[in-house]
Parts: structure tokens; C-alpha cells; sequence
């Protein structure tokens, strides 16, 4: 114990020490006389014995260890004693007098024992009055409380956190051995003990000064708050099926995507990836899709706003996130929440010490591909055999022309994908700093991200700030500010990324002076050099994304409080690109520019009023909402021709010799709503929730502007009744069961108006201008999709917390589904967009967690997610087929009965052979080697009724998670199944990914057709045109398996971590998509035509916090 003291020798009490006084100088010859007077007195004090862990220590571990094996602070000044010199000692458990003899024997410092008190001094430096008043001061400090904290198996519970309840910023965490030490309490104190999982508990320490707590498992976590929207509530009054996913989860998968973090985290979320590309997005399904033509993306909620993307935000920001699913849940944001809610809060400041949080990681993101291509002499054949079943003859000067031929015979070929694909470089810097008082509290974060593309010209950089303020004004007033900007710059590629890859082999980079060749060929095919296009082009795009909300509390009277939420969000993004007067396109003008830049601007003004009262066993709240929700996006582009020079790229679009016509783009949308809700809770056993939202668009008609959205839910927590409450494995276990509506407003503004065409006519030798309606008949009648949903679901845990999870089953319907209807011509209109459709989603869903082994120093998780799914058209535009059934829309792909995510073609058959009938067959205009595709009707001859239904959407998704601790050691996998379904695999069949069998590009190698080889899974190739039905072989089971995610982390130990001046360290290493098992066949199971597929990444990193 140290005691601070200034030169005049007067007491400074250190208000954030915990453990440690300082003492200034004590006069020798009164401490001795002192010394002579007490030590009869203090001779049990020598004589307490103290056990040591090591032999050699430091002069501050051994006070340490005086303090927390006896009820005795040693009181020193710091620049008397050395805390940090290393003594050895010979036994490792001795009296405390004989260590304090050998720490000591060498210095001139002396200790002596006074009552409670351990005085270490330098000999002959003391005044009596100075030593009397050091006492008096640390005895007025309080007592000391030392003890040690163990879970129900005797295990130390490591991190768990000791406050005093009256005074919360004063307390202190366990060590790696559970043992702690609180100093400074009064005698009155109440401690508190907190810890993850666990049930808190509360400890007076009055005629006490060691406790040893006991924590049991808090298997309900019934204390664990999650954002309900509007609010927050407790885990176990839940009644809607609302699913959490932690900040670590989204953090342990590296992307700039927050739903590619979401993949497989979650029961009934389908995450489908658009682009892997610097700076890429996914897409998002929450329980399948519901619009036909309304859109199907989910509603993201940002600390209580609005947002437009969570792609800009900072992963390391975020506190929680909540996934709204059924339509209870979702009903409080009506006409917005048709394809789900995910509610996002991000991390706030806490009170007491300043925390400082460090998080970095690099890493190298290369692609692995399950194909080969064509090496050069097996291209030169492939092509050789397309040349010759188009003409009847070889001919190699016109089979191979240029440099193509030359590198025939030199073999010099080119690998395109080690030109242009390369090992790419990611990495990630976050700061997060929280701090605060009982009146203030704030976290400030500030975040930078890199990620280079493996294709050359690309990359993505994204800054990010975030300054989130509490402030309590009064008992009753309080102010919250949550500030954020975020911008970034992306470099785009000039091409897509198929036709980086698909260059002929027999091809040459550069030519013999070292430059680049603008025609890798010259064969006259148009194969120009994509380096070459990269070196002439620029294409970026810069975005600053500004959000502001403010939020102010009223707590009018003690069941009633009042909320302001207003918030203000700004989206600018500049998308300019230039092709340069030397690119193989740009040159045709000139040089070409384009600048454009969009602005995003929304504004929400909410009025919140709750209600909280508890009478005995009953509890309700009511919460009631005003608010006003405004959108503007507007754009303006212009293209300009015709450049002197590359040098200013697209900034000189000013100075190019001709324009078009700019061209400007306007939207705006008002959002009008009230919500009440009521919840009722009798006992914690018997839950009800009743909601109702009514909401106001400018997009629909003048008829059907408002839209009405009810929902109720009711639960049950089972094992709160009596028959149940002796069944000691059952831990908890709710019922629950919902129905509501939700609404979809996902149309364009202005489509209910009437809208014209501008057309121009000459009368003479004059232009005039005049407008004429537009093709589609306005629609005054056009009001929301509504989804009406029911939902049974289950909440168990099992053991005290080794198993739990949930059950789902869900039918929702969606109806008045916005389609467009084609109209007879004699009305002067081709189509018009009506309410009429109606569409099906039912399925299935479980979450399970499980602890099989729980040791002292060893734990297994496990964690299942399982997501089935089934989408049913019911009704498109309500028209009939000639049997009076409701027909089919073949042109958008959708059949009654049949899922909305389909594909149409014919099916394939194999290959016609030289021996096969062909002449009495089917197609009796085949040749050998061509595509047979089944007759399906049995008609005898092939037409369009010979197509089949596909399906796109898989049967079910599972993901699978496991970890271990092993003491500081923590090991995961992440394993992600997808099942069912079909792909369209474009390297089988479209011409710019090398699949059309034209011998143009190199692709996929494939086991073609040839007299001498009677392949049946690929028709022989042909010089001139592609194989008829041709995209027939290109659909192949997208089933696959995929280890997501290895991570392997140490945390160092805390004494370790003390001694360095921190809290914790954290050293981590993860890698991403290792291994996949899949019959698609490509650089990934999902990766787009054209798009980048995901790559592999691994990388390192480290956490720390201060």
C-alpha cells in the first residue's frame, strides 16, 4: 500500500489507486522508539506466514502477496523503496517478518508493524507527528476485501468484475487464478460480482475482509438485454423470433462486407455474394423472397435510424446486431419490414476508467480455382478441331494468323491468369477509446481499411470516424449524440474479370522492346491486351457518407418518459471513369469521360413516448410513436468526347471537344407513421405483445396512401409452472406463437403518376419538341405488398446452458404483389403495374449450441444453425391459359406453383453419337456431336414446351461452428453447407468466360466431342458459331461444403499483461475459405459471371486494450 505525499509532507489521497499508498519521509529515531514501544504488540504479525509461486520476485510482488495472504497494508513512499528490484529468496514459504529482514538487509530501509499496518522507511528519516498522521490516513482510506471467485466446479472464473455497488467506478477484475483485492472500502460497502454467463451476485462486506464467491451459470441469461426495436428487452421476454449475432462472430470473417460476416451466423439469413472485388458487397435474404418486383433487400436499422447500407460501416464499431424475422417483430416498422429487419447498436462509453482498445490485422488474399484451362498445346488443338468441323478443312496460316502463329510454333505461350492475377495485400487498423463518468460518457473510434485487388488497377481504402456522447443534464434530462463519417475511394479494373483470364494462350504480352502489345494476337479477333486496356483507363469512385443523430430523454414522471430521436444522413459518391485516347474503345471518340456524382440525403424526426409499470407480479409497458421519415436521391452525369491528352484523365472533361446531353435524375419519398405497442408480463411466465403500425407514403396512389400493419404475439415460458419446476435438467423453455402483417413500399417514386415522352418532330426545316404518354397506363390504385406471417417457436436450454438454441416454423403470404400486366394495344398502353400477385414462403429453422466439455482449463463448443426454406408462387396477374388455370409468365420466369428464383431451358441429354438414329430421332436435323436435348413431352419434335423448371434456391443451408480453450489457447472452424439448387456456370457456355466451344478464347478445358473420342458430356467444337443448346450443359449442382473459417488466437496471461502496462493481448491468426467441396465448377460455388470470385485470405493480427 503506497501512500502519495508532497514535499510538505501533507497526504494527497491518489483517487484512482486501488491497493497502493505513498508515505514521504519518517523520521528514524521516533519510528524507532515507536518500534520499541509495539513490538510486543505486533509479534502475531511477524509471525504470519505467507506462501510464495517462485523464489525470485520483485519488491512490489512481495508487498502484493503480504496483502492478499494477511489483513495487513504495508505503507511506503516510492522514492524510498524500489519496487521493481528483484530479490531471491531461500524458501518459498516463510514468516513475514523473515522475508521483509532478507528483502531488506542490504538497504537502508526498515519495516515495522502498526496494528494493521506494515511501515517501510529509511532509518532515522521520520517525524513522530508525520508517521501518526500517514496512519490516520490510510486507516481513513477504508478496509481491504481480498478473496477469490470459482465457478460451481471450483474452477477460477478469470475477468469477472468486483464493484462497489454505491460507487461503481471504484472496483476491480480477477486474476488468471480468480483471486482479487479491493482496497479502500467502507466499512458498509456492498460488493458486486459480475461476470458473462453467470448469475451476478451482491456481498456486504461489513466483520469481513476475505470472500470467496461461488458463481453459478446464468443458463437462462435472463438478465441479457437485446434490441428489440423501439427499446430494449430482456432475452427471456422475447416473443418474437428475433435472432442475435455477436460482435466477435462478425469480426472473425475479414471482409469489407458486413453480409458476408453474416453468412452462416444466423437460422433463416441466406447470404448470397455479389461481388468479391475491392470494396465489394453481398446480397441478404431474411426468410427467402417475397417481391416479385418490389425488391427483397432487408431494413437496416443503425442506433435506432434508418439506413440506406451497412457496407459503410466499421465491424469494430458494432455492439450487437438483432435480425427481426417474423412479422411480430418486425410490425413495429410496417411498411418497410416486409423482407426483414436487422437492427444494428453500436459501442458506447463507459463509466469510470478510460479504456483504449487496439485491433489490427494484415493479411494476403490469393484465389484457388477447381478446373483447368487449356494449356498452349492443348488450346492449339482445341482450336485446330473447331477450325475443322467449321470448314471441312485444316488450313494453319488461316487457322492461326499472326502472333498467334509465331508462338505456335515457338511455344512460347502465356499463362493470362499469372499476368494478371497476383497474391493481393489486406489490412485493417481500429482504434476505439471509451471513457466517461456518472454524467458523461463517450466512444470515439477511428478505423482505416486496405484491400489491393489480385487483378492490377484495383483496390479499395475506406476511412472511418465515430463519436457516440451520453450527457445527463438532470435526474430527468438527458442528451445522446451518435456522429459518423465514413469515406472511401475504390479503383476499378478496367474489364471484367472473365476476360482477364480467357486470352489465347498462343498470344505475346509485349513486344521485343519490352512495351505492351495492344493486340495480344493479331489474329483479327479483337484480343486486345488487358494490361494494355488497364494502362489506358481510370476508373474511380470516391464516397463520404456523414451521419448525425441526436437523441434527447425526458423522464416526465416515473413510469412515463418521453424520447427525440432526429437524425440527418448524407450519401455523395462520385463515379468517374476515362478511357483513353489509346484504348481500344476509347480511341474510337477520341478518349471518353464520364462524371457523375449522386447525393443521398434523409431525415428522421421521431416522437417515442413509454410507459413501464410493475404492480406485484404484473408488468406492463406501452410504447407510442410519431414520426417522419424523408429520402432525396438525385444525379447528374455528363460524358464529354474527344481529348487532346490522357494527362488529367477525367478531369478534363471540360476541355473535350463535344458533350451529350447531361443527364439529371431526381427521386424524392415521405414516409409518414404511428405506432403503439403494449406488452404484458405476468410473472415472467405468461408473455403478450400487441402492436399496431400505420404508415403514409408519397409513392402510392391517392387512393390507398396509408397502409395498416397489426401483429400479436403470445409466449409462455413453460418451465416456470409448477409441475415443471422440479425437472432439474430443464433450465428454460418458452413457448411462442405470432402473427402480424408487414408491409413493402419498395416502388419508385412517381410510378402512379402519368408520365410522358419527349419527342421531337420537324415541320419543315424547324425541330419542335412535343410529348406523347408513356408506354405504361398509370395506376391511381397502387398500395403496398402486405406480408401476413404466423410463427410457432421454441426457446430451450438444457443442463444450466449446455444446450440451448431455438425452433422455428413460419408461413408467411405475401400478397397484392406489384406485377406488371400487359395490356391489348387497342388501349393505346402496353402494359400496367398492378397489385396482384401473391407469393409463399414456409420453412424451417434451428439454432443449437452445445457445451459438451467443460473443464478448469479445457472447453468444446458447438453451434448448428439449419435453415430450410420453400417459395411458392400462388398468383402473378391473375390471368388464364387456355384450361382455364392460371397462367404462367415465361418471359420473367415465373409459374404458379413454383419457386420465384428459377431457371427455364431445355435439358440435356448427352451427345449425339456417330451410331445414334439421328435421322428418326427427335432432332433429326443433328449432326454427330452435337447437343441432344430430351424430348419432354414426348412429342416427337423439339419446341420451347420442351423447356424444364430448374430450381436456383437451395433446400437448405447449415452451417456448423466449433471451438476449443485450452487455457489461453482458443481454436475454431467455421464449416458452411449449402444443398439443392442448380448453377448457371457461364465457363460452360457464354463467349466472353471461354465456354461457347468456338476455339476464340481459352476456358474451362472440356472433354469435347471428336470422331476419335465419343465424349458425351461436350459437343465438338466449331469455329463459326456455338453449339446449339449449348447453355443446356451448363447448369450443374450448386450443393457444396466450405471450411469458411480457421481461427487461432493466445490470449497472454494478465499478470503478463500488467507488467507491460495493459489490460489484455490478444495474438490472432485466421483463414478464410480453405477448402471447398463443390461440383461447380470455377474459383468459387457462387461467384458471378464477370464478377471477382471470393478469394482465399490469411492473415494475422492482434487486440489490445489499455
Amino acid at each position: 500500500m503506497k501512500i502519495n505525499t508532497s514535499s510538505n509532507h501533507s497526504v494527497i489521497k491518489k483517487s484512482d489507486s486501488k491497493d497502493l499508498f505513498k508515505i514521504m519521509k519518517i523520521s528514524f529515531f521516533l519510528l524507532f522508539i515507536i518500534s520499541f514501544q509495539m513490538m510486543a504488540l505486533n509479534s502475531d504479525a511477524q509471525d504470519a506466514v505467507i506462501k510464495l509461486k517462485t523464489n525470485s520476485i520483485t519488491i512490489g510482488q512481495l508487498i502484493k502477496e503480504i496483502e492478499s495472504q494477511t489483513d495487513y497494508l504495508v505503507v511506503y513512499s516510492n522514492r524510498e523503496v524500489d519496487t521493481n528490484r528483484n530479490i531471491i529468496l531461500a524458501q518459498d514459504s516463510d514468516k513475514v517478518s523473515s522475508y521483509l529482514t532478507t528483502a531488506f538487509s542490504s538497504t537502508d530501509v526498515g519495516y515495522y508493524f502498526e496494528n494493521d499496518y506494515i511501515i517501510l522507511s529509511k532509518i532515522f528519516d521520520r517525524e513522530r507527528t508525520d508517521l501518526i498522521g500517514m496512519i490516520e490516513t490510510a486507516q481513513q482510506q477504508g478496509k481491504t476485501i481480498t478473496g477469490k471467485v470459482t465457478d460451481e466446479n471450483g474452477d477460477p472464473i478469470i475477468g469477472a468484475t468486483i464493484i462497489e455497488k454505491s460507487n461503481p467506478s471504484h472496483g476491480t477484475v480477477t486474476d488468471t487464478d480468480g483471486n482479487f483485492v479491493v482496497t479502500n472500502l467502507p466499512e458498509n460497502a456492498i460488493l458486486q460480482f459480475t461476470y458473462v454467463g453467470m448469475k451476478s451476485q451482491e456481498m456486504p462486506i461489513k466483520g469481513m475482509t476475505r470472500i470467496n464467491v461461488i458463481m453459478d451459470s446464468d443458463s437462462e441469461l435472463l438478465d441479457e438485454l437485446i434490441v428489440v426495436g423501439y427499446g430494449v428487452q430482456r432475452r427471456s421476454d422475447v416473443t418474437g423470433a428475433i435472432a442475435s449475432v455477436t460482435a466477435e462472430k462478425l469480426t472473425s470473417t475479414p471482409s469489407t462486407s458486413l453480409g458476408e460476416m453474416l453468412r452462416g451466423a444466423a437460422p433463416g439469413v441466406q447470404v448470397t455474394m455479389g461481388s468479391a472485388a475491392p470494396g465489394g458487397s453481398s446480397n441478404i435474404l431474411v426468410r427467402g423472397r417475397r417481391s416479385l418486383s418490389a425488391g427483397n433487400d432487408p431494413l437496416y436499422i443503425v442506433d435506432g435510424v434508418p439506413s440506406p447500407s451497412i457496407d459503410d460501416i466499421n465491424a469494430n464499431d458494432i455492439a450487437s446486431l438483432e435480425i427481426l424475422k417474423d412479422a411480430s417483430s418486425q410490425s413495429i416498422y410496417g411498411a418497410r419490414a416486409a423482407n426483414g429487419v436487422i437492427l444494428i447498436t453500436t459501442k458506447r462509453g463507459l463509466a469510470g476508467k478510460t479504456k483504449v482498445t487496439v485491433n489490427t490485422y494484415a493479411g494476403i488474399q490469393n484465389l484457388y480455382r477447381n478446373f483447368e484451362f487449356y494449356d498452349g498445346d492443348q488450346w492449339a488443338a482445341f482450336r485446330k478441331e473447331a477450325f475443322y468441323n467449321a470448314y471441312g478443312y485444316y488450313n494453319e496460316e488461316e487457322a492461326f494468323k499472326g502472333v498467334m502463329r509465331e508462338t505456335l510454333h515457338s511455344r512460347q505461350y502465356v499463362d493470362w491468369e499469372d499476368v494478371m492475377l497476383s497474391p493481393a495485400w489486406q489490412n485493417k487498423n481500429d482504434i476505439l477509446i471509451q471513457a466517461g463518468n456518472e454524467k458523461t460518457k463517450y466512444a470515439l473510434s477511428l478505423g482505416h481499411f486496405f484491400q489491393d485487388g489480385i487483378v492490377p488497377s484495383s483496390n479499395f481504402q475506406r476511412f472511418t470516424g465515430r463519436l457516440n456522447v451520453d450527457q445527463k443534464l438532470s435526474e430527468k434530462v438527458s442528451l445522446g449524440a451518435n456522429i459518423s463519417y465514413t469515406k472511401s475511394f475504390r479503383k476499378n479494373a478496367d474489364g471484367s474479370f472473365n476476360t482477364f483470364i480467357t486470352m489465347p494462350p498462343l498470344s505475346e504480352v509485349y513486344k521485343e522492346d519490352g512495351s505492351l502489345r495492344e493486340d495480344v494476337t493479331e489474329a483479327g479477333e479483337s484480343h486486345y491486351n488487358p494490361l494494355w486496356n488497364n494502362r489506358n483507363s481510370d476508373s474511380r469512385s470516391i464516397t463520404d457518407r456523414l451521419s448525425l443523430n441526436v437523441v434527447g430523454d425526458w423522464k416526465i414522471m416515473k413510469d412515463i418518459s418521453y424520447r427525440l430521436n432526429t437524425s440527418l444522413n448524407t450519401r455523395n459518391v462520385q463515379d468517374n471513369s476515362y478511357l483513353g485516347i489509346h484504348h481500344t474503345s476509347g480511341r474510337n471518340n477520341g478518349g471518353r469521360a464520364i462524371v457523375g456524382q449522386s447525393n443521398y440525403t434523409d431525415y428522421l424526426v421521431e416522437n417515442i413516448i413509454n410507459y413501464s409499470k410493475d404492480i406485484n407480479t404484473h408488468h406492463v409497458d406501452a410504447t407510442m410513436v410519431a414520426s417522419l421519415n424523408g429520402i432525396q436521391w438525385k444525379r447528374l452525369s455528363n460524358t464529354g468526347f474527344g481529348f487532346a491528352n490522357d494527362d488529367l484523365s477525367y478531369h478534363a472533361i471540360a476541355s473535350a471537344t463535344s458533350h451529350t446531353v447531361p443527364v439529371y435524375e431526381f427521386s424524392d419519398r415521405k414516409l409518414l407513421s404511428y405506432m403503439a405497442r403494449a406488452r404484458y408480463n405476468y410473472d415472467s411466465r405468461y408473455l403478450l405483445t400487441l402492436a399496431m403500425r400505420i404508415d403514409g407514403s408519397s409513392v402510392f396512389g391517392a387512393y390507398n396512401k396509408y397502409g395498416y400493419f397489426p401483429s400479436a404475439a403470445f409466449a409462455w415460458r413453460i418451465n416456470q409452472e409448477e409441475f415443471l419446476k422440479d425437472v432439474s435438467f430443464l433450465s428454460d423453455l418458452k413457448i411462442r406463437l405470432s402473427y402480424g402483417q408487414v408491409g413493402n413500399q419498395g416502388i419508385s417514386p412517381y410510378t402512379t403518376l402519368g408520365l410522358a415522352t419527349k419527342y421531337l418532330t420537324e415541320f419543315g426545316d424547324k425541330t419542335h419538341v412535343g410529348y406523347l404518354p408513356d408506354s405504361e397506363l398509370t395506376n391511381p390504385n397502387l398500395k403496398w405488398e402486405t406480408s401476413t406471417s404466423a410463427n410457432l417457436g421454441v426457446d430451450y436450454n438444457l443442463f444450466k446452458g449446455r444446450i440451448y438454441g431455438t425452433i422455428e416454423l413460419y408461413d408467411t403470404q405475401t400478397t397484392d404483389l406489384l406485377v406488371s400486366r400487359s395490356l391489348p394495344r387497342t388501349s393505346g398502353y402496353s402494359n400496367q403495374l398492378v397489385n396482384l400477385g401473391h407469393v409463399q414462403n414456409k420453412g424451417f429453422e434451428l439454432a443449437m449450441n452445445l457445451v459438451p466439455i467443460k473443464r478448469k482449463d479445457f472447453q468444446w463448443d458447438l453451434g448448428i444453425n439449419f435453415t430450410t426454406n420453400r417459395n411458392k408462387i400462388k398468383k402473378i396477374d391473375g390471368k388464364l391459359d387456355s384450361e382455364g388455370k392460371q397462367a404462367n409468365d415465361l418471359n420473367n420466369k415465373w409459374f404458379i406453383g413454383e419457386s420465384m428464383n428459377v431457371y427455364y431451358d431445355y435439358q440435356f441429354d448427352g451427345i449425339w453419337q456417330l451410331t445414334d438414329d439421328i435421322a428418326n430421332s427427335h432432332m433429326p436435323d443433328a449432326s454427330p456431336g452435337s447437343i441432344r436435348v430430351k424430348d419432354v413431352n414426348d412429342d416427337g419434335v423439339i419446341t420451347v414446351d420442351d423447356r424444364i423448371i430448374i430450381q436456383r434456391d437451395p433446400k437448405c443451408i447449415t452451417s456448423f461452428i466449433t471451438s476449443f480453450d485450452y487455457k489461453n489457447f482458443n481454436m475454431s472452424f467455421d464449416f458452411y453447407y449449402l444443398n439443392g439448387g442448380n448453377f448457371y456456370n457461364p465457363y460452360l457456355d457464354n463467349f466472353e468466360n471461354g465456354g461457347d466451344l468456338t476455339g476464340k478464347r481459352n476456358g474451362l478445358r472440356r472433354n469435347y466431342w471428336t470422331i476419335h473420342n465419343a465424349s458425351n458430356e461436350a459437343p465438338a467444337p466449331n469455329f463459326t458459331q456455338m453449339p446449339a443448346y449449348l447453355s443446356s450443359l451448363a447448369y450443374e449442382k450448386a450443393d457444396y461444403i466450405r471450411l469458411r473459417n480457421i481461427s487461432f488466437s493466445y490470449n497472454l496471461q494478465q499478470e503478463t499483461c500488467k507488467k507491460i502496462g495493459i489490460e489484455s493481448l490478444k495474438l490472432f491468426t485466421t483463414m478464410t475459405n480453405l477448402w471447398s467441396i463443390t461440383d461447380v465448377q470455377g474459383y468459387g460455388p457462387e461467384q458471378n459471371p464477370g464478377q471477382y470470385p471470393e478469394p482465399r485470405t490469411i492473415l494475422f493480427g492482434l487486440n489490445f486494450s489499455l
